[in-house]
């Protein structure tokens, strides 16, 4: 067992206690689940950053997202980093337990993965290095996006039910809900942005042209205009509340779709399961 499938499976432990610890605060109260479940997480985070310091200083890439295992693993680094900036200025207190499932899924997928070999990289690339960033922070911002919607339609059944009881007393008021479900796409929309400018120009530095009939480059156009199609639509009152909700999660559909769905599809730079 090489040094490495301990490091992740140690990080995927901190992830998997403070989601147990999330559980125990939203079903059984008490006030001191909470803060441990957020220390706990913080510890997972900074053993991850270590880890991909690590592997920096292995690769000698600054970025080292070439297989299906690194983007996986750096996906859910990302979700947390969203999830950590967010919390200090909207109430997240029940998106742990959806987030932290998701973070877990990315991150405990990346163990399976772990012996595919490196592909080589374009790190050296500032476009590239920029493109990648922006475009898996993007990415993590529509799942906090995500989050909030599966929460919102939980809330919006409990009160239609009429099903007054603990588990839907403890959710956020669907306006909260579809408010963060907003920001968090607004947050993400610009960073997708950059994300497709900063790969036309990368494209550009490699291949001489600014566009190519990449699946991945056409599957996130279509994701950016999805998402910018719901932003303006929220935006000029043409669409709020469940419905607005409902776009949100096709579109994060899409968003995958577009990060591990396209890989199945003849991809020369983007594919991450060659």
């Amino acid at each position: 067992m090489n040094t490495h499938y301990i490091f992740l499976a140690a990080i995927n432990g901190f992830y998997f206690l403070s989601f147990a610890l999330f559980v125990l605060h939203f079903f059984h109260g008490g006030k001191a689940w909470k803060p441990w479940a957020n220390r706990i997480l913080g510890l997972g985070f900074l053993a991850s950053i270590v880890f991909e310091t690590v592997q920096v200083a292995a690769s000698g890439s600054l970025l080292p997202i070439t297989t299906l295992y690194q983007a996986l693993f750096f996906f859910s680094w990302c979700m947390v980093l969203v999830y950590l900036l967010m919390s200090w200025k909207l109430r997240l207190d029940t998106f742990g337990l959806i987030l932290l499932p998701l973070v877990l899924a990315m991150s405990g997928t990346s163990l399976i993965c772990l012996k595919q070999p490196p592909a080589p990289t374009y790190s050296h690339n500032h476009w590239f290095l920029i493109h990648i960033l922006t475009a898996f922070l993007a990415y993590a911002s529509f799942a906090l996006s995500f989050v909030g919607a599966l929460l919102y339609l939980a809330q919006n059944r409990g009160l239609k039910s009429k099903k007054i009881n603990t588990f839907y007393h403890k959710l956020p008021s669907l306006e909260a809900l579809e408010s963060v479900v907003y920001r968090t796409m607004v947050f993400g929309f610009p960073l997708l942005t950059l994300a497709l400018a900063s790969g036309f120009f990368w494209t550009k530095d490699v291949y001489g042209v600014f566009w190519r009939w990449d699946p991945k480059f056409v599957a996130s156009t279509l994701t950016w205009l999805i998402y910018l199609g719901i932003l303006y639509s929220r935006y000029v009152s043409l669409m709020r509340g469940r419905k607005a909700v409902m776009a949100s999660l096709f579109a994060f559909f899409c968003a995958m779709l577009t990060f591990l769905g396209v890989n199945f599809f003849e991809s020369n730079v983007h594919n991450f399961l060659k």
